[in-house]
């Protein structure tokens, strides 16, 4: 019932069970780590998505590799989320930024491309949600952008995102230079608490995408 009375002030309607469990465990994981006003609205936004294309949603939650791939996402999506918000300690500073960048990474990879993925399918674009899972996901967020998805807004900046695929990077004091010279990538330089902060924006952004997947699927 927590979890209920949670979705339902959020966002002033009724959830399945299903969807009260994950709301009340993502309510609590992004008052931890991010900023829940943009969480949710968020969630209402994607919820709008996925509700425009329901009987397509149902198509691709009743594929083999949908139900294979969404306990996966969710695992990594915490995993990614523990690892960009602890507090380094000075002298770990290098090893924390990898580990970071290595969270980042996972997130893009999985979470995001899984959403996304689900996302394309719904509107016909890359063929069935198989087809886009092995896509490269910049394809994916390309569509997106494209087709004006509300949740496009929260995938971050193009240079950031790419930084994490490459995992190279240097580190002066406190600041981060993510693709130092890599040919045909600008170069970006963060704090740590800026590249902190540029992972667990994503990490908030996939969280609500699968809260808002689970409130609409549950429903179907």
């Amino acid at each position: 019932k927590e979890g209920q009375s949670i979705y339902a002030s959020r966002t002033g309607n009724q959830c399945a069970e299903g969807a009260a469990f994950a709301a009340r465990v993502y309510d609590t994981m992004i008052s931890t780590v991010g900023e829940p006003d943009r969480f949710w609205s968020l969630v209402a936004d994607h919820v709008a998505f996925l509700e425009q294309n329901a009987a397509e949603l149902g198509e691709v939650v009743r594929t083999v590799e949908f139900r294979s791939r969404l306990s996966q996402v969710v695992h990594d999506l915490w995993a990614a989320a523990v690892r960009a918000a602890r507090t380094p300690e000075p002298e770990t500073t290098r090893q924390f930024v990898a580990e970071v960048l290595e969270a980042g990474h996972l997130v893009v990879e999985q979470p995001l491309k899984f959403h996304l993925g689900i996302g394309c399918a719904v509107k016909k674009r890359k063929g069935g949600f198989p087809a886009t899972q092995a896509c490269d996901v910049s394809e994916l967020i390309k569509i997106a952008v494209q087709q004006g998805w509300p949740i496009a807004s929260a995938f971050g900046t193009a240079d950031v995102r790419n930084a994490f695929a490459h995992r190279d990077f240097v580190v002066e004091g406190e600041t981060v230079t993510l693709s130092p010279g890599r040919r045909g990538t600008a170069a970006v330089a963060l704090s740590v608490a800026e590249l902190q902060d540029s992972v667990l924006q994503l990490v908030e952004t996939c969280a609500a995408m699968e809260l808002a997947l689970v409130a609409v699927a549950g429903a179907l």
